[in-house]
């Protein structure tokens, strides 16, 4: 399910020319939704919203 949902949120910050650099998606294909889980990726979302940058501006 996960998935088309995902590509629907994808298309409306495309269409609304929301900045690449500000969002990501990823999939984990037979990963569940548990700690154990989410504590091998952890770092991703972290270090995404953590990095540092020149702030962007929504246009």
């Amino acid at each position: 399910m996960y998935p088309k949902l995902q590509a629907q949120i994808d298309d409306l910050f495309m269409a609304h020319k929301y900045p690449a650099k500000l969002w990501q998606s990823q999939y984990f294909p037979g990963e569940d939704h548990t700690e154990n889980a989410w504590s091998k990726r952890l770092h991703i979302p972290l270090e995404f919203m953590f990095r540092k940058t020149k702030q962007a501006t929504v246009e």
